[in-house]
This record gives structure tokens, C-alpha cells and sequence, in this order.
């Protein structure tokens, strides 16, 4: 839906989706690394973090309450 964004690892062509658009730029993911996600509902901001990289795409403008759901697969599943 319009209200559901993505960050997505190995396997993906783009590393992050948002309204049915796929956006590069940030590093993909793979087993065994640590994932972080920093929501500031000051700044309305959502940054992912790979082993304490912060990533250049983030998502921004958020005014709205924020659920989180994990979604973990291994790749060809």
C-alpha cells in the first residue's frame, strides 16, 4: 500500500521501496550483520544502519504512527 516502505538485503535489485518505487544507495544486507533502524519522530526520519553504517537512503516525512514488521527469508525462499 501506500503507507508501506522496505529496506531490503542480497537478492534485491533495490535497496529500498516505498509507494511501488524501488530506490538504490544504500548497501545490502546479508546473514550475520547487524541491522538497526532509527526512528525520530522530531525530525519524522527513518534511518537504517548496517553494522553501525549509517545508510545515505532514508525515509523522511513521516507524520504518522509507525509499526515495524520483520520479514527474514533465506535468499531463493
Amino acid at each position: 500500500t501506500d503507507h508501506i516502505a522496505a529496506f531490503c538485503g542480497i537478492g534485491y535489485y533495490n535497496t529500498v521501496w516505498y509507494k511501488y518505487q524501488g530506490t538504490e544507495g544504500n548497501d545490502k544486507f546479508d546473514d550475520n550483520q547487524i541491522l538497526r533502524l532509527e526512528f525520530d519522530s522530531f525530525k519524522e526520519t527513518l534511518i537504517l544502519f548496517i553494522d553501525n553504517v549509517q545508510q545515505p537512503v532514508y525515509l523522511s516525512g513521516i507524520k504518522k504512527k509507525v509499526r515495524f514488521i520483520v520479514h527474514l527469508a533465506p535468499l531463493g525462499n
